[in-house]
């Protein structure tokens, strides 16, 4: 009796059935980009649906899948720059076959780089905060002046975080039909700026040009690349202030502000800008390049400075 007693406390017990959140979970964590699904996780007959409602916008079959996963991934890092990552934010059940997955892609913005390399060599702390998509972008001398006085007492330079947030919906079913372990059969995508855009909430010009150079990256291999552009560009760019090849960005209207703080903002710019063509090596960036063609356009040497400082 105390042989099969002892047998039987130290025997092996039945492993727990995962969830289907939790088998999502495993799967997330064994991939870089959260906005896909690793190959373990794919039925061979999954269905991808793209957030760009394009008839090719879809992936059939889980090796055009995996193959497409890869190929954006590798261009997101190429194209975005190496600080490029995807990362689940929530994952929750919808019904017993479905999970979302909210995602949030996020990189540093190429015009900010030049000041990450400024604020590294002199020592400041960066912080990054998420712009207002419902807030249109308007340039301030002041607001200039404000981040590097501040920058300066603090030794902390709040800069900008490209980023777009989306959801993946995924439909969970064993192959078989019976016993065997579910996957993924479909995955239909949906991002947050595209929804704000139609509903005319989509102000800001930066929130709305990084959400279509992720977009526009992320084109299915079956979409004609010209006319993907053009469906990105109309339903994220279009009616956003500031978006069009012509658009200047506007100015607040603050001139005793800007009048004051013109100087110190022209002279910390030039500062930064001595600092970055003298040791360009160190920063990666461009230096006095940065704004070579406002000699002849003031306005354009606005929209210059307004997107270097994001």
């Amino acid at each position: 009796m105390f042989v099969l007693r002892f047998a039987e406390a130290f025997s092996p017990t039945p492993t727990a059935k995962l969830t289907n959140v939790q088998r999502v979970e495993a799967w997330l964590s064994d991939t870089e980009d959260a906005t896909m699904l690793p190959p373990a996780a794919l039925a061979a007959n999954i269905a991808y649906r793209s957030a760009v409602p394009d008839a090719a916008a879809m992936l059939s079959g889980s090796d055009a899948y995996t193959q497409a996963a890869a190929a954006w991934h590798a261009d997101c890092r190429d194209l975005l720059g190496a600080s490029f990552c995807a990362r689940a934010v929530r994952v929750a059940q919808l019904s017993d076959e479905e999970v979302a997955v909210n995602w949030r892609c996020e990189w540093s913005p190429e015009t900010t780089q030049w000041l990450e390399g400024v604020s590294r060599i002199l020592g400041w702390q960066i912080e990054r905060f998420d712009l207002d998509p419902s807030r249109e972008s308007v340039f301030s001398w002041a607001a200039v002046g404000r981040l590097l006085s501040t920058a300066a007492a603090t030794r902390r330079l709040r800069l900008p975080i490209a980023c777009v947030e989306g959801r993946s919906v995924l439909r969970l079913a064993a192959e078989d039909g019976g016993g065997s372990e579910p996957l993924c059969v479909t995955h239909t995508e949906s991002v947050d700026v595209l929804r704000l855009a139609a509903s005319g909430q989509l102000r800001n010009r930066r929130v709305a040009t990084d959400a279509a150079s992720l977009l526009d990256i992320r084109r299915p291999p079956a979409a004609d690349p010209d006319a993907w552009a053009a469906e990105v560009s109309s339903r994220v760019l279009a009616g956003v202030p500031g978006t069009g090849p012509l658009d200047i960005e506007p100015m607040a209207d603050d001139a005793e502000s800007r009048n004051a703080l013109l100087g110190f903002g022209l002279a910390s710019i030039a500062l930064l800008g001595v600092s970055v063509a003298w040791l360009g090596g160190d920063t990666g960036v461009v230096g006095f390049d940065a704004c070579d063609d406002v000699v002849a356009s003031p306005s354009a040497y606005t929209q210059c400075v307004s997107d270097l400082f994001g």
